[in-house]
């Protein structure tokens, strides 16, 4: 069955699909989300992210201890 005619027009919903329809091999392929689908010396987009995250806060703890701003306590 074309992909056209799987998409819900004008709010119907799945309401028109069966389940050999919602189970079709003919969709593009998915990327499941337990599969690393780019990574870069080893290290996938989600490390990626963790890495620039922990050095932008390293940075910005920095530049405000330099500027005599307190952290927060909790």
């Amino acid at each position: 069955m074309p992909l056209a005619t799987l998409a819900p027009t004008g709010g119907a919903g799945l309401g028109g699909l069966s389940g050999a329809d919602l189970l079709s091999t003919d969709a593009p392929m998915l990327v499941m989300c337990d599969q690393v689908s780019w990574s870069f010396l080893t290290l996938s987009m989600a490390s990626w992210n963790a890495v620039f995250s922990f050095a932008l806060c390293a940075v910005w703890l920095i530049a405000a201890s330099k500027a005599g701003v307190k952290s927060p306590t909790v």
